[in-house]
């Protein structure tokens, strides 16, 4: 058994290779062309789509950064508003304090003297009561 080549063959080898040429240039160089554009386009899409995530993971960044300071600034400034609301209170307190103080002086001042005014009051009233006391007393106007 051996293999013989004869005319057929070379008619179907040369039929494979008009076939060949023909479906290349009309199925598979178009498809090829089809399937490489498909992966520049999906490669141009996934790198696209890579700038995209590290432009948003950026922005994320400097947005998480903005509100950090924010938020450092807000505390900051509660802090002070705090502090100068203190400071107010103790100054509202120390003139409160200072006016109880004057007040406090002024009533023991008025309360002295009318300690006193009571005093000369008495002191006049308790001579004429003694006088009124020794005339009953004694019976008589004692002089």
């Amino acid at each position: 058994m051996g293999i013989s080549i004869d005319s057929s063959f070379l008619v179907e080898i040369v039929s494979f290779l008009i076939l060949w040429a023909i479906l290349k240039r009309l199925l598979f160089d178009p498809m090829l062309g089809v399937l490489e554009e498909r992966e520049r386009r999906t490669d141009g899409n996934l790198k696209a789509a890579e700038e995209l995530r590290n432009q948003a993971a950026a922005l994320r960044d400097e947005h998480e950064t903005s509100i950090h300071v924010v938020r450092r600034a807000v505390t900051e400034q509660g802090e002070e508003s705090r502090k100068a609301a203190l400071a107010e209170e103790r100054q509202i307190i120390a003139a409160s304090r200072d006016q109880a103080a004057v007040t406090l002086n002024n009533t023991r001042a008025e309360i002295a003297a009318q300690i006193e005014e009571a005093r000369q009051r008495l002191s006049g009233q308790a001579a004429n009561l003694a006088t009124q006391i020794a005339d009953k007393v004694l019976g008589r106007t004692a002089a």
